[in-house]
């Protein structure tokens, strides 16, 4: 009989025990995963009520009716375990509201045949009552096929659990102390109901016992081991909230995690990239690389988003033996530096008042040329003829419009990528590479014909040209320039001598 009293007492603590872990959760309701820890104590609250009710219970039939009520709890708290260890190993957005509902179907099948078994008998085939000398009665129950089907799934349901909580173990060597807590807590009932299950101790619960002491593990786990604020749920929710794409990658390149910014990105969900190798997800991303002096850009190019300036910046996460363990790219993105940056650099190198390349950009454009070697490469010298005179005749307003034509007749002759610069008052330049001696004169003469076009104050357009080509690079862009430049003078000399 002593035994049978201990018995009680202990089924008794387990439901005080489980009433305190609400209390203690329902304080704390804001911390992560306190909303899962509350259905595990509601839930073990229902196993352990049945259970003491089923001792207490002084007419079998009414003590079977108990015995299966507790299935209800039993049943689905491994699929509430499994959701809970998901979310604290960083998993949790892999699991969506439909795999919960089809991990639940056998929980929830359970719960109705163990109810409703007398009609079926597919959960148990009968229960047989066995009475002790002492006038106590325990139940064995025979069960049926359905009953090893659901003990199948809560047995793998749990092992699937403790297997993630040892992969994370392995994985991070932050919060090793707080997973082996976690693992304990799931791993003790999961020993302690396979012994109930084969019947060595009759007298006893074991598996309310054992939630009994992992109710105490997870309390201390989550709410009294403080790294778990920030590893690895807080940190998660931080890069989440991050504007940044962010990329996770194990020691062989493989995808293990990304955050919202990259998934909304991507277009799909996380599954559908998960394990993809670095150099296969880059090609399904819907940016492009453009490599400049400074970084490497990423420029989007897909409906979703208007056009952005991504940097790329990838890190080497590392063990203290220098080992590598993962692989981070972070996207940042960097337009509206870079809008700053193309606006200071229009200012430094246009010219306000038509819109072409200034002498700044002039100069380093020479600068370039040599540097790279560039050949072959054609410079036009272009000078507007009879500017000093529209000015003083009809003002400068009139001068201005007479440069803004020039300014279209040459640019209107080149092809779009050819440099046009204004270096002076009424000064033009064109860079002209990767062209013939022939392909310059038929530009030069498309521009006379422009100009030919072109009528400003009741006077035809005029432009002196002189050119000359760098056909290696032995020759200096200054030496090309002076030639140009001496051209054109040539040209406006012979122009002015055939003037009455």
């Amino acid at each position: 009989m002593a035994q049978i009293t201990t018995a009680y007492v202990l089924l008794l603590l387990s439901c005080l025990n489980a009433v305190m872990f609400l209390y203690i959760v329902f304080n704390r309701h804001k911390r992560p995963l306190a909303r899962g820890l509350a259905l595990v104590g509601l839930l073990i609250l229902e196993w352990s009520v049945s259970v003491t009710l089923r001792s207490f219970a002084a007419d079998p039939n009414i003590a079977v009716i108990f015995h299966e009520l507790k299935f209800v709890g039993s049943a689905l708290l491994p699929v509430v375990i499994l959701w809970i260890v998901m979310n604290y190993t960083g998993l949790g957005r892999l699991i969506q509201t439909k795999q919960i509902a089809l991990l639940s179907v056998i929980p929830i099948l359970t719960i109705f045949f163990s109810q409703t078994n007398p009609w079926h008998h597919l959960f148990r085939k009968s229960f047989q009552i066995i009475y002790q000398p002492d006038g106590a009665f325990y139940i064995h129950a025979y069960n049926n096929y359905w009953f090893y089907v659901f003990a199948i799934f809560n047995y793998s349901v749990l092992t699937a659990s403790m297997v993630l909580l040892v992969r994370n173990y392995f994985k991070s060597s932050q919060n090793r102390l707080q997973t082996t807590i976690f693992l304990i807590a799931i791993a003790f009932p999961f020993i302690t109901n396979i012994i109930d299950l084969r019947g060595w101790i009759q007298a006893y619960d074991l598996t309310i016992c054992a939630l009994t002491v992992s109710l105490a593990f997870f309390l201390y786990g989550v709410f009294f081991y403080s790294a778990y604020d920030l590893v690895p749920l807080a940190r998660i929710k931080l890069v989440d909230s991050l504007p940044n794409l962010i990329f996770i990658y194990d020691n062989e390149y493989r995808l293990t995690d990304a955050n919202h910014a990259a998934i909304e990105l991507m277009g799909t969900g996380i599954k559908e990239i998960l394990g993809r190798k670095r150099e296969n997800l880059m090609q399904l991303l819907p940016i492009h690389p453009i490599q400049t002096d400074d970084y490497t850009y990423w420029f989007t190019d897909f409906p979703a988003r208007k056009e952005q300036v991504m940097s790329l910046e990838s890190q080497i996460v590392s063990e203290t033996n220098g080992k590598a363990i993962a692989y981070i790219d972070i996207f940042t993105d960097i337009t509206p530096m870079e809008k700053a940056k193309r606006k200071i650099e229009k200012i430094a190198n246009v010219d306000n008042l038509t819109g072409l390349y200034n002498r700044n950009f002039f100069e380093h454009t020479m600068h370039c040329l040599d540097q790279q070697g560039t050949a072959p490469v054609a410079l036009i010298l272009g000078d507007v003829d009879g500017l000093k005179k529209i000015n003083d005749t009809f003002g400068h307003a009139a001068g201005d419009e007479m440069i803004r034509q020039a300014a279209r007749a040459m640019k209107n002759a080149v092809r779009s990528d050819d440099v046009v610069a204004r270096i002076g008052g009424d000064e033009f330049i064109i860079f002209l590479e990767n062209i013939t001696q022939n392909d310059v004169e038929r530009v030069i003469e498309t521009i006379k014909e422009n100009c030919h076009q072109k009528m400003i104050e009741n006077t035809v357009l005029s432009i002196c040209l002189g050119y000359a080509i760098r056909a290696d690079n032995t020759q200096s862009m200054e030496d090309v320039f002076r030639l140009a430049d001496k051209n054109m003078y040539s040209h406006k000399r012979s122009l002015h001598e055939m003037l009455p």
